[in-house]
C-alpha cells in the first residue's frame, strides 16, 4: 500500500524550446547522460514542448516528426506534442517509438500514480506533472508546474514520494549545458538518418 511506502525521490530531467535545432542533440544527450551520473535516483526525461518550428525544413518535411524521433531515441519518457495530427502518431507508433506522446487528449499514466499532462491536473493522480512551461516551478498540492527551458539549457527537479501519498519539492534548477560538452556518437547516428530520412520526403512532396 501506498501509506506503508517508504520516502523515495524521483528525479525529473527536462528539456524545452529545441525549435528543431536537431544539431544540438547530440551535445545535449551528453550532458542529460552527464547529470544523471552525479544522482544515485530514479528519474523521467520529459519534454515541454515547441520542439520543432514550422521554419526548420526537417520539422516541416515530416510533418514535426523529426525531432520527437530524436527525442525517443534520447530516452525521453513523454513529450508535449500540441498540433500532432492522428496520421502523425500513427507514423511515429508505426516506428516503435518508445515515448508516450502527450497532448490535451493523451495524458500519460506513468507508475506510482503519476500522470504526465499537456494541461490539465489528474485530480485522481499521486502526482501530476503539467508539460506547460510556468514562470517558476511550483509544486501545488499533488500539482507539478515546471518553469519552462530553452534550447541547450536542462531543468533538473527532484521531488519526494513520501507516506501517505504526499509529495515534496526537494530541488529545482535549471542548467545551463556547458560548451566544451562532446556530442554523443550514436545521437549523432540518429541525427544523420533522421535528415536524410527528411530528405526523402522533401523530394517526394517536391
Amino acid at each position: 500500500m501506498i501509506g506503508d511506502e517508504l520516502p523515495q525521490d524521483l528525479l525529473l530531467l527536462y528539456t524545452g524550446g529545441l525549435r528543431g535545432d536537431l544539431h544540438l542533440l547530440p551535445r545535449l544527450h551528453t550532458f542529460i547522460r552527464d547529470v544523471k551520473n552525479r544522482v544515485n535516483t530514479p528519474s523521467l526525461l520529459l519534454d515541454l514542448g515547441d520542439s520543432c518550428a514550422p521554419e526548420s525544413w526537417h520539422c516541416a518535411a515530416t510533418g514535426g516528426r523529426s525531432m520527437l524521433i530524436a527525442l525517443d531515441a534520447m530516452g525521453c519518457h513523454a513529450a508535449r506534442v500540441d498540433g500532432l495530427d492522428a496520421a502523425g502518431r500513427e507514423r511515429l507508433k508505426a516506428n516503435l517509438m518508445g515515448m508516450a506522446l502527450v497532448d490535451a487528449l493523451h495524458p500519460w499514466q506513468h507508475e506510482r500514480g503519476i500522470t504526465v499532462t499537456a494541461h490539465l491536473p489528474d485530480p485522481a493522480a499521486r502526482l501530476s506533472i503539467l508539460l506547460a512551461p510556468a514562470e517558476v516551478t511550483q509544486l501545488d498540492g499533488t500539482t507539478l508546474r515546471l518553469a519552462g527551458a530553452r534550447a541547450g539549457q536542462l531543468g533538473v527537479v527532484q521531488v519526494r514520494l513520501l507516506e501517505h501519498a504526499a509529495v515534496s519539492l526537494v530541488k529545482s534548477q535549471i542548467l545551463e549545458m556547458p560548451r566544451e560538452t562532446q556530442p554523443d556518437p550514436t545521437i549523432a547516428g540518429v541525427v544523420d538518418f533522421i535528415e536524410a530520412e527528411a530528405r526523402h520526403f522533401q523530394r517526394r512532396s517536391d
